[in-house]
């Protein structure tokens, strides 16, 4: 809605990648970082605890 107004949206909590696409949401930003890290991070913790297999659920959206 902000973009309609060309006023600027400045986000605490939205973490989806799409938002990254600065061509179609030019005036977004955030204050944390996009999810693109937090399956790595996930796998790493997980083979620190000595995982060797884990189960995953996900769902098929932006944010999945």
């Amino acid at each position: 809605l902000s973009g309609l107004h060309d006023m600027p949206q400045v986000s605490y909590a939205s973490t989806s990648t799409i938002l990254n696409n600065k061509d179609q949401f030019p005036l977004f930003g955030r204050l944390i970082p996009s999810a693109v890290g937090d399956a790595s991070a996930a796998v790493e913790y997980m083979s620190n605890l000595g995982a060797s297999y884990i189960g995953v659920l996900f769902v098929n959206d932006s944010y999945g």
